[in-house]
């Protein structure tokens, strides 16, 4: 009866706190042995029904004493490894997991509902698979068998390894390394396109977003949407031209790339004797990738929609006469929050879940909407820029409106051959007295700089220090076996396609531009519009981490198991 006087010990505590707050907070401070006991509560036929009853009990009761009051929160903390903070001593910490925040009841939703909520809250803070009656979902069996198959990267044809083996030996340019990428995933089928049109949310689930293959969209009626027939600078300007975005700038287009940190503490010129990892504690650094490299981050700059576009037009300026890419700074809007600046261009996108729009430009939206969608983003740029390798923890649904995007990806399986792990932050900063954003609206005055004082202690956990188009196999050897497994995207605005990159893929993402004749003001500027959606990962691990395992997030346990409903039928 272990489980059951733990979970009506539970009951208690939140009953008690219930009636004592209006806004409660519960904490299961020995989440670790609760979560093994509500997983054997439901498994144990010696505990059986009475155990789930008071499961059931348990937080139906104190869902039912918050009654009308103010949102209540539940939190659950559980011990696992603390991966974040490098200061902290190599053992496990308590980690807090999510929060979940219960609205006041409405007298129209049914009673069940919020038993539902927090049934599947206690789901993924547990990694069990409980229903509302605390017996076992069917789903259990399926999770079980997705968590195994990621981590096994399927075979590679012989042709795209011998294709793969000849690369370092031929390739010295950038250039050589991207077709050569190309022709190995052409060579290997990789991200064909796949119809959408008719396909049901139940089918996209399962060979789609559960197979964790980056694939190429169509027929999701992009093409159809309000922004692919209309965004462009000019109705940027009409539109949003006084709105303020955040405007990342760095030199030649590349962001967020990384180079050696010799280049920040002597920024003037060589430092002998040095590499550019003085001044780290050396426990710091014995748990860092690569101490003596850093991911330079771009300056940063607020300003209105349309001062972006000028200066993106002084840049273009630039290189039309000769500016070399490292002296002609790049203008980047990059993972900027539709809900935030740029709200009024949300209603030109059919992916309100809510409204999905008509049959014909509302596909993706309606395939999407059993995801849960955490943010999403605007990218504006002139179509000359490099995102550099990394990973994003979110399933990710890219959408070029103007221009083209093409994506360089890797599986996640092996986290050793990109290197994954904490990356020392440099920032790189403008020139301008007292380092604040230029007054002047020259694009040459706004070209960043590296500078000492742009190094940091803060560390990226989702960058490579392998440079792809680039790689220095001699210093990381282990992505020599990285290179046959490369996948190849391309998605045209044009042809109203859409990638699905999935959750903790490696990608780097290069950008063409659309040139469009628009008002006298803007002339014929390039440029490159795209909106992406990240969702909550339906599988997720611990990072960074090479050896962490994977777990099916339950609150997608409905979805995944009428998916394997539909396969059965």
């Amino acid at each position: 009866m272990q489980a059951a006087t733990q979970i009506k010990g539970l009951h208690a505590f939140i009953h008690a706190s219930a009636s004592r707050h209006a806004a409660v907070e519960i904490r299961i401070l020995q989440a670790a042995r609760f979560c093994k006991e509500v997983r054997g509560t439901a498994a144990s036929p010696a505990v059986g029904m009475q155990s789930r009853s008071l499961l059931q009990q348990s937080i139906a009761a104190a869902c039912g004493t918050f009654g009308s009051h103010v949102p209540s929160v539940f939190t659950v903390t559980r011990v696992e490894r603390d991966l974040t903070c490098l200061v902290s001593p190599p053992v496990q910490q308590l980690a807090r997991l999510d929060v979940l925040t219960l609205q006041a009841a409405d007298s129209s939703e049914p009673a069940n509902s919020v038993l539902e909520e927090v049934v599947a809250f206690i789901n993924s803070a547990c990694n069990c698979a409980l229903l509302t009656d605390g017996s076992v979902s069917p789903v259990f069996a399926h999770k079980r068998r997705i968590e195994s198959t990621f981590g096994s990267t399927p075979p590679v044809p012989p042709a795209a390894k011998a294709a793969a083996r000849s690369l370092p030996s031929k390739c010295s340019t950038p250039q050589c390394w991207l077709e050569g990428y190309k022709n190995i995933s052409a060579t290997a089928a990789r991200c064909p396109s796949v119809d959408i049109s008719s396909m049901s949310p139940q089918t996209f689930m399962r060979e789609v977003l559960l197979a964790h293959t980056p694939v190429k969209l169509v027929g999701g009626g992009v093409q159809h949407w309000t922004a692919t027939e209309m965004w462009g600078p000019r109705h940027l300007k009409e539109t949003v031209g006084k709105s303020e975005v955040h405007v990342k700038v760095a030199p030649g287009g590349v962001f967020e790339g990384s180079e050696g940190a010799l280049a920040w503490v002597c920024p003037e010129g060589p430092c002998l004797g040095l590499n550019g990892t003085e001044g780290v504690p050396a426990h710091i650094r014995s748990k860092m990738e690569s101490p003596h490299r850093v991911v330079s981050r771009p300056a940063v700059a607020d300003m209105p929609v349309s001062r972006l576009l000028k200066l993106m037009a002084g840049s273009q300026a630039m290189r039309a006469a000769g500016h070399p890419p490292l002296h002609t700074p790049s203008f980047y809007v990059e993972y900027l929050s539709m809900s935030s600046s740029l709200h009024a261009l949300w209603q030109d996108l059919r992916m309100d879940s809510g409204n999905c729009g008509s049959a014909a430009d509302g596909v993706l939206c309606r395939l999407a909407r059993q995801l849960h969608l955490a943010h999403a983003n605007v990218w504006i740029g002139d179509g000359r820029t490099t995102g550099k390798a990394h990973f994003d923890a979110f399933e990710n649904l890219l959408v070029p409106i103007a221009g083209a995007k093409e994506v360089f990806l890797w599986p996640p399986y092996n986290a050793s051959q990109l290197y994954e792990g904490h990356m020392r932050e440099a920032h790189w900063r403008f020139a301008s007295p007292g380092e604040g954003e230029p007054s002047s609206d020259a694009p040459h005055d706004w070209l960043p700089v590296r500078t000492r004082q742009g190094l940091t202690e803060a560390t990226s956990m989702v960058n490579t220090p392998v440079d792809v188009q680039s790689p220095d196999l001699d210093a990381y050897p282990f992505f020599r076996d990285a290179i046959a497994n490369v996948h190849v995207c391309r998605a045209d605005a044009g042809a109203g396609e859409a990638i699905f990159l999935p959750a903790f893929w490696w990608h780097e993402v290069l950008s063409e531009p659309k040139q469009q004749a628009t008002s006298s003001d803007d002339g014929n500027l390039e440029h490159n519009l795209a909106v992406n959606f990240w969702y909550k990962p339906l599988v997720r691990r611990n990072f960074p981490c090479r050896d962490c395992s994977w777990e099916l997030d339950l609150r997608y346990s409905k979805a995944v198991q009428a998916a394997f409903a539909e396969a059965a039928a």
